[in-house]
C-alpha cells in the first residue's frame, strides 16, 4: 500500500493545513506543466491522489487504519473486511480523481483548493442538501464537546494514551449518515450544546439558591 504521507513528505500526525501546504508546493514542483521529467506525470498522480485521501476525514480514517493493520503484520494481509472494501473503493475512486485532474493545467488544479476550503467549512453537497435536524445537531455537538475536551487533555500531557484514540473516534462527529458535515455545522453545533448545558447549569444554581 502506498505511503500517502511519504508521498506528501508530511507526518502521520499532520494538520489539514499542513497536508494542503505539501499538496500545493509538491504539485507547482511535478506538474508536467512546469516539469520535464519522466516520471512527472505518475508522480503528479501520486500527489493528488494522497491529497484526496489525507484530506478527507474519513479516507483518513481508513487509511490510518489499515496503515497500522500492515505495519503490525510480517506478510501482506489476506483478510477481507466490509472496512477495507469501502477503503479500496475510495482509493480506487481517488487514483481516477487524480488522473482526470493531472490531465487539468496546473492554474486550474490550485484555483480547485479554494473550492475545496469552501466544502472544508460548509461541508459535502450531498450533507447540505440534506435535513440536518435537531437530534442530529445535538448528537454533533454532544460529540463536539468531547472533542474538544480531549483535545484539551491531550496537549496538557493529562491521560495522553486515553484521549489521543478517544480523539480520532470522536472526529466521527465531522459525519452524518456518511457524509461530510463541515467544521461549521460542527462548531455551530458544539456552541449550542455548550449553550444548553451552560444554561442548564445556572438555572441549577439558581433553583439551588431559592
Amino acid at each position: 500500500m502506498e505511503d500517502y504521507y511519504a508521498v506528501l513528505g508530511v507526518s502521520p500526525g499532520a494538520t489539514v493545513e499542513e497536508i494542503k501546504s505539501a499538496y500545493r508546493r509538491l504539485i507547482r514542483e511535478w506538474h508536467p506543466d512546469v516539469c520535464k521529467k519522466p516520471n512527472a506525470h505518475e508522480q503528479s498522480i501520486k500527489i493528488i491522489e494522497a491529497h484526496e485521501i489525507l484530506s478527507n476525514p474519513e479516507t483518513r480514517r481508513q487509511y490510518d487504519y489499515h496503515r497500522s493493520q500492515q505495519h503490525r503484520q510480517a506478510g501482506p494481509s489476506t483478510a477481507h473486511t466490509r472496512s477495507s472494501d469501502e477503503f479500496y473503493r475510495a482509493r480506487e475512486e481517488a487514483r481516477r480523481t487524480a488522473e482526470d485532474l493531472v490531465q487539468k493545467g496546473l492554474e486550474e488544479i490550485l484555483n480547485l483548493l479554494v473550492g475545496a476550503g469552501r466544502v472544508i467549512w460548509k461541508g459535502e453537497k450531498a450533507f447540505a442538501e440534506e435535513q440536518f435536524d435537531f437530534g442530529a445537531r445535538l448528537k454533533t455537538g454532544f460529540l463536539g464537546l468531547l472533542l474538544f475536551a480531549a483535545f484539551i487533555l491531550t496537549f496538557t500531557g493529562v491521560a495522553a494514551p486515553v484521549t489521543i484514540p478517544s480523539g480520532f473516534f470522536i472526529m466521527r462527529a465531522l459525519t452524518h449518515n456518511g457524509k461530510f458535515i463541515g467544521i461549521g455545522a460542527l462548531l455551530s453545533s458544539t456552541l449550542m450544546v455548550a449553550g444548553i448545558v451552560i444554561g442548564a447549569i445556572l438555572l441549577l444554581i439558581a433553583m439551588a439558591g431559592v
